[in-house]
C-alpha cells in the first residue's frame, strides 16, 4: 500500500526557485557561445549524436564534455547526500553551495568566452538534479551495504 503524506509548503517554494534556476541557466546555454542545452541533457545527447555523424569533432567534444560535467555533478551531490528522504539537517546546504560556487565561476568564464563556463553551469544542474530527484522520492534509496 502506498501512503501519501503532505508535502510542506516550503517544498515548493524551494522547488519553484531551483526549477528557475535551472530554466535561467538552460537560457544562458541557449544564448552562450555554442547555443547549447546546460540544464537538460537530451538535448546535449542530441547535438552528441548530429555532430558525431556529421564529423564535427570539435562541437561533439564540447557536448561530451557538457554531458561528463552534468553526470560529475550528479556523482559530487549523491556523495555529499547519501539519502533519500528530505530531512532537515542534511547536508543540502554543502550542495547548494558547491552550485552556487559553480555557477559564480562559471559567469567568471563566461563573460570571457571561456566553454569552461559551460562545463561549470552543466555541473551545477547536475549536482541540483541530483538533489532535487533524490529528495523528491523520484529514485529509490541505495542498498546498504559496507560499500555505501
Amino acid at each position: 500500500m502506498i501512503r501519501h503524506t503532505p508535502t510542506p509548503g516550503w517544498v515548493y517554494s524551494g522547488g519553484l526557485v531551483l526549477a528557475t534556476t535551472a530554466g535561467a541557466i538552460n537560457a544562458v546555454g541557449f544564448l552562450g557561445q555554442h547555443h547549447q542545452a546546460l540544464s537538460h541533457m537530451t538535448g546535449s545527447v542530441t547535438v552528441l549524436g548530429m555532430e558525431l555523424a556529421q564529423a564535427n569533432y570539435g562541437i561533439a567534444f564540447h557536448a561530451f564534455a557538457i554531458l561528463a560535467a552534468f553526470f560529475f555533478g550528479c556523482l559530487i551531490s549523491g556523495a555529499i547526500i547519501r539519502q533519500s528522504s528530505l530531512r532537515i539537517g542534511r547536508r543540502y546546504g554543502v550542495t547548494l553551495s558547491l552550485e552556487s560556487a559553480s555557477l559564480f565561476l562559471a559567469v567568471y568564464y563566461l563573460r570571457r568566452g571561456s566553454s569552461a563556463g559551460d562545463y561549470l553551469a552543466a555541473l551545477a544542474c547536475g549536482l541540483q538534479n541530483a538533489m532535487v530527484t533524490t529528495y523528491s522520492g523520484s529514485t529509490c534509496a541505495p542498498p546498504t551495504s559496507p560499500g555505501w
